[in-house]
């Protein structure tokens, strides 16, 4: 869900067919679009292969590696010949306990705000402009006040202005506020889907959790209300945009780490 995380971790990300690091949720463009396909999308499909990451950012020092093992291999000490691929394998494996697959949680940064709130941000200034409103819209939003939000005021004029090149905190505001703005603007799904958007993000941005039972349920009907709404309005965007997906996970991850907020990279 991170780009650079991606990279840096010598992932293909969300360009892969396969591009769920949790589960084996994907396959080909025509899987996707098929019944089974487009269905395991919302879905948890068991564990993610063991192999197969792509390597571009690793790839200079796996080789200049190589090189120093062969040199290594030339004139190997007795302290290097006792331990064993296996060996070293080991320790990998059994002291450090670390499952890529289970220990790597949604981040909700790049899931959540430039995500799911930043694509049906877009869809939205598509239907306000198609319809010539979006100067209603700004007017709207310039008269929502701010209280209770935690930001000095809500740059308005700016979010309209660059509304292509938003930020995480304007995201995050607007998932706040958009179903104050465009009640009576835009489609009823689309009006239905920022109700859901608003709870979801106050249910991630807790900090703390009294009740993890009930805290999950209530999640993952929001969820699963996000996720058929999305259907409603966009079907394609559940195949194109692989972040939908991710969602499904997120309830996994919050009872293994605690409140998303604690992993995000805001």
């Amino acid at each position: 869900d991170n780009p650079m995380q991606a990279e840096l971790s010598s992932g293909a990300g969300l360009n892969s067919n396969f591009f769920c690091r949790t589960c084996h949720v994907g396959g080909s463009q025509e899987h996707k679009r098929s019944d089974v396909g487009f269905g395991s999308i919302f879905e948890v499909s068991g564990a993610v292969r063991d192999s197969g990451v792509k390597d571009g950012v690793a790839q200079p020092i796996i080789d200049h590696i190589v090189k120093l093992g062969q040199q290594l291999r030339k004139s190997s000490s007795p302290e290097q010949i006792a331990h064993s691929p296996e060996e070293v394998q080991a320790i990998l494996t059994e002291e450090l306990r670390v499952d890529i697959h289970k220990d790597t949680p949604t981040e909700i940064l790049h899931t959540i705000l430039l995500g799911i709130v930043k694509y049906f941000w877009g869809q939205t200034v598509f239907f306000l402009e198609k319809a010539k409103q979006f100067h209603i819209f700004q007017i709207h939003l310039n008269s929502i006040a701010s209280d209770g939000l935690n930001i000095p005021a809500i740059p308005a004029d700016y979010i309209c202005q660059y509304k292509g090149a938003l930020i995480g905190k304007h995201f995050k505001t607007l998932s706040q506020i958009m179903a104050f703005t465009i009640y009576d603007l835009v489609p009823q799904n689309v009006l239905d889907a920022w109700l859901l958007i608003s709870h979801l993000t106050v249910m991630l941005w807790h900090t703390e959790i009294d009740d993890m039972n009930v805290y999950l349920a209530k999640l993952q009907q929001c969820i699963d209300d996000i996720l058929d709404v999305t259907a409603l309005c966009s079907p394609s965007i559940l195949i194109s945009k692989p972040k939908f997906h991710f969602l499904v996970h997120l309830p996994f991850y919050i009872r293994r780490f605690g409140p998303a907020i604690l992993y995000s990279t805001e």
